[in-house]
């Protein structure tokens, strides 16, 4: 059985797609129950975030959804925490939160927390 290169990338889009709600929620919080949620973590949320998009541009290219509009909203709030964690952490507080699962996490001056550090490319 030959499988064709459109069917791949059909069960690509679906699988970005599918449940996608419950799966982000689901490892935002599994990663807060590890401890500090940290700017590699960020990222890798950010990224999630990013590869729904893409699965919603396959039907809507232009993005203009309300669904789309959310997930693009908190894949920049996740990529911007990533980079709060890299400058401020442990010298300044600030907040992160994601509307789409309503989770956020506050983080202090002082915190015990090792220095991070977010290459500018990943800023990007």
């Amino acid at each position: 059985m030959r499988i064709e290169r459109h069917q791949v990338a059909g069960a690509v889009v679906s699988a970005a797609r599918e449940d996608f709600t419950n799966r982000i929620g689901r490892t935002v919080r599994s990663m807060s129950r590890g401890g500090r949620i940290g700017a590699r973590e960020w990222q890798s949320i950010a990224g999630e975030f990013l590869d729904y998009l893409g699965a919603l541009s396959v039907d809507t290219p232009d993005l203009d959804t309300p669904e789309a509009r959310a997930a693009l909203k908190d894949a920049a709030e996740a990529a911007a925490g990533a980079v709060a964690c890299a400058a401020y952490h442990p010298h300044a507080p600030f907040q992160v939160f994601l509307e789409y699962v309503n989770f956020g996490l506050g983080y202090d001056r002082g915190d015990d927390a090792p220095a991070e550090s977010v290459r500018p490319r990943e800023w990007v």
